[in-house]
């Protein structure tokens, strides 16, 4: 019995260094994966020239001005040709006179459409010496964000289910992650959409990923699902059409809290948690509305009206 015992543990403790050595190896292999696909995407947002990034748009650079100036509108003064229009909005009618694309025109002043959330995160950094910084650098950071959250995912995913797959196809898996469709197009043409576009996703992924992180235990964790709700509030912020698939993922955690945690936890530590999630977006919903509000007067006007 005894030696039944002593060969079972030694069994038990070689599966587990045999393990051990898997996760040092698959993260190791997953960290150049990173790397050689972030030099891929040095030389296609340079276009081949690896130091010089051609800058296509700045509007949230002129947005984390404002900001940081107290501002709401942009400091772009509008033609006052343009002001004297009667629909200054009519593409026919505003021919040869010089207009702000893609920004909205309300009471004599620029606004964007476009979130908010990077012009903030603009506007922090900018007092540290980062002037003029053109919409591509935003674009880089937030798809080189998203490849660390997908290559985050996909290792939890193999730790959790795939564990028998050889490490060097989950680290190629990493790779190709990075290259598919839009990510590298993106870079090619980063401008203010590809960067509204990228900060959604960017923060959606990194609210699925606490998300994820929390829902990963016996008990729920409020405080990775605090920090997954403030990620989705940031999604919302910079692209609002993301508030369709949060709307959705949001309603099937909270189903699933109620259906997995409901039995073994008082009803009460369930709604604190489902409250942990909703209340950060709720929150930033206001904020959101306050915005809208103060530019132009209603809460639910972003700006592509006008």
């Amino acid at each position: 019995m005894n030696q039944a015992i002593h060969i079972l543990s030694i069994k038990w403790v070689k599966e587990a260094l045999i393990l051990k050595l898997k996760y040092h190896r698959i993260f190791l292999l997953a960290s150049l994966s990173v790397l050689f696909t972030i030099t891929v995407y040095v030389w296609l947002i340079s276009f081949g020239s690896w130091t010089t990034w051609p800058t296509l748009t700045g509007y949230y650079d002129r947005l984390a001005s404002a900001f940081d100036h107290g501002r709401l509108s942009l400091e772009l003064k509008p033609d006052a040709a343009l002001l004297v229009l009667s629909n200054p909005y009519d593409p026919a009618a505003r021919a040869g006179l010089k207009a702000l694309n893609d920004a909205s025109l309300y009471k004599g002043k620029y606004y964007l459409y476009f979130g908010p959330v990077p012009a903030l995160f603009l506007a922090i950094v900018k007092p540290f010496g980062f002037t003029e910084t053109g919409d591509q650098y935003l674009v880089f950071a937030f798809v080189s964000g998203i490849l660390v959250l997908q290559t985050l995912l996909i290792i939890k995913i193999w730790r959790r289910f795939f564990q028998d797959i050889p490490v060097w196809i989950t680290a190629i898996c990493i790779f190709l992650s990075g290259l598919v469709t839009p990510f590298a197009s993106m870079l090619t043409k980063a401008r203010i959409y590809e960067a509204s576009i990228a900060g959604g996703q960017f923060f959606f992924l990194t609210g699925l990923y606490f998300i994820i992180t929390a829902l990963d235990k016996d008990h729920a964790s409020e405080k990775y699902l605090i920090m997954g709700g403030i990620s989705l509030a940031l999604a919302i912020g910079s692209r609002l059409t993301q508030i369709l698939p949060i709307g959705f993922l949001v309603s099937m955690v909270a189903f699933w809290i109620l259906r997995k945690y409901s039995r073994c936890k008082p009803r009460s530590r369930v709604i604190y948690q489902i409250i942990s999630l909703g209340l950060p977006l709720i929150l930033g919903l206001a904020i959101l509305g306050w915005y809208n509000w103060a530019r132009f007067n209603s809460v639910f006007e972003t700006g592509l009206f006008y």
